[in-house]
């Protein structure tokens, strides 16, 4: 009986609904203090207070003050803000963390669809879900364009796949939708034709006539490119392409967030050997994917191994190309895409573990699934330490909006608010550095406040305080010890403040 009962449990944990809601519940677990963060960072007046001025249409049709032109994504925000009446915190993150949910089963599936396992698909997701660098992507509620985007994408790679499974002129016609969606949420959408290509260059190889049809899903690309040129925006930079230099340092970012599970490495490496961490992290990276890659060879996974990587390189490209590196190495929610073909990446040297003792004795092939566990163990326990203390700056710049709401609150209604030495990021600096240090050679560890082109009175208002004029200024006089937001001011300036104000 109990041999039955263990037997019904095993084909229980197999069905795939039992998998994605295991992800799910990996995701919520995982980001729940998420959805206690408020807003910060481009929120309140990069985003909120952009889009309140545009109707609907001309968000399709100008993006004039604002670097970017992805008016589905506001269109979102547009319809969760009338649902809600107002800007509500928990809706708005809610949103980024429903959107990982669905990610993880999207890769789940294309994981399933390129191997036929399901372990390797839920290996791939669970890899996803815990991706260390995501933390950005889903805990700051104005990053939504990258899981969006990223759902989108992978909702037209599964399209694609299942429409010539079936050979559906319908399923081809729905992925050409989501592709359209995908380039009006984010410009990283046009290169989900290169993602199909390299899909059918792989089938290709093995032997399958290749689909010319993946051809068509150019032609999105391109108009949406025309369109993106004479669009009205703010113009970014003056060149199109990055100096080397900046390519350079995005590269690297890119390839530690493709390399993370030895990333940690390079650190100790370098201090040991006195070496430079760009050395160490490219050392530790290549011997990583070496290895992934001998476990692929003797599995005959090879291609899976070349196309996984493909995909990973591809989605970092546009990044390297067009942003500068500094802006790259500050903004972990660029990874998002990537970390798709990093998962699946990574899956493969635990699917090329079990192969490879699948025909073995009973205790090597026991032995082999138990190291295998331990290791991915200790990785997601890793990436979820990681991901929770990165979230805990959320939380302390989230105290700090509350507190400068209330005071607007409490403040008389006839008086200038004027606020001295606001910090303009909270980092793992000091104290902190032991109990939430960055483990890897590069990145951010913290949370950007206030950015200076910002107005403290978004941050009033979408917090629940007053529509009111405020100010941030920076006494230096008063040394505070941090980073401080707004213009510098004297200390006659601030006694006028004090005296009047």
């Amino acid at each position: 009986m109990l041999q039955r009962q263990w037997k019904g449990i095993q084909s229980l944990t197999r069905q795939p609904i039992i998998h994605l809601i295991a992800l799910a519940a990996v995701v919520y677990a995982l980001y729940a203090p998420s959805t206690q963060v408020g807003f910060f960072n481009d929120d309140p007046t990069g985003h909120f207070s952009w889009m309140e001025h545009r109707s609907l249409l001309r968000l399709f049709t100008s993006a004039s003050g604002y670097p970017f032109y992805r008016p589905l994504t506001f269109v979102l925000w547009k319809a969760l803000y009338a649902l809600l009446g107002r800007y509500e915190p928990l809706g708005f993150h809610l949103l980024n963390v429903l959107f990982h949910a669905l990610n993880c089963a999207l890769v789940w599936m294309l994981g399933y669809a390129l191997t036929r396992e399901k372990s390797y698909a839920l290996l791939a997701g669970l890899l996803f879900a815990c991706f260390p660098f995501s933390y950005e992507a889903v805990g700051y509620a104005g990053a939504l364009f990258h899981p969006l985007v990223t759902f989108l994408i992978l909702v037209t790679l599964l399209l694609y796949h299942e429409s010539k499974q079936r050979n559906s002129t319908v399923l081809l016609g729905s992925a050409h939708l989501t592709l359209v969606l995908a380039v009006f949420t984010h410009e990283n959408g046009a290169i989900a034709p290169l993602l199909i290509l390299a899909w059918e260059t792989l089938a290709w190889s093995g032997g399958q006539p290749f689909n010319r049809r993946a051809l068509t899903f150019f032609l999105e690309s391109v108009l949406f490119f025309g369109l993106w040129l004479i669009m009205p925006r703010s113009p970014l930079d003056d060149s199109l392409l990055q100096p080397l230099s900046s390519m350079w340092i995005s590269a690297l970012h890119f390839f530690q967030a493709i390399v993370h599970p030895v990333a940690p490495l390079a650190v100790s490496l370098a201090a040991r050997w006195g070496m430079g961490r760009e050395v160490a992290l490219l050392a530790v990276g290549l011997v990583g994917l070496g290895a992934v890659y001998l476990l692929a060879h003797l599995s005959r996974l090879r291609g899976l191994f070349v196309l996984t990587l493909v995909l990973a390189l591809l989605t970092a490209l546009p990044a390297v190309l067009f942003l500068e590196g500094a802006y790259v190495s500050g903004s972990p929610r660029l990874y998002y895409l990537t970390a798709v073909g990093t998962s699946l990446l990574w899956g493969t040297a635990g699917l090329g573990m079990v192969r490879l003792v699948q025909n073995r004795s009973r205790w090597l092939k026991y032995g082999t699934y138990l190291v295998l566990a331990v290791l991915v163990l200790a990785l997601l326990r890793f990436d979820v330490d990681f991901v929770l203390c990165r979230q805990g700056f959320y939380l302390r710049v989230t105290e700090l909006m509350h507190m400068i709401s209330d005071a607007a609150t409490a403040a008389p209604p006839d008086k200038e608010l004027v606020y001295i030495n606001l910090p303009l990021y909270f980092s793992s600096a000091g104290e902190e550095q032991e109990t939430c240090p960055n483990p890897f050679p590069y990145g951010p560890s913290g949370a950007l406040a206030f950015p200076q082109y910002a107005s403290v009175s978004d941050f009033i208002a979408v917090h629940g305080g007053p529509k009111r004029p405020a100010m941030g200024v920076t006494a230096a006089a008063f040394a505070p010890g941090w980073e401080t937001y707004g213009q510098e001011v004297s200390l006659e300036q601030v006694r006028r403040f004090l005296s009047e104000d």
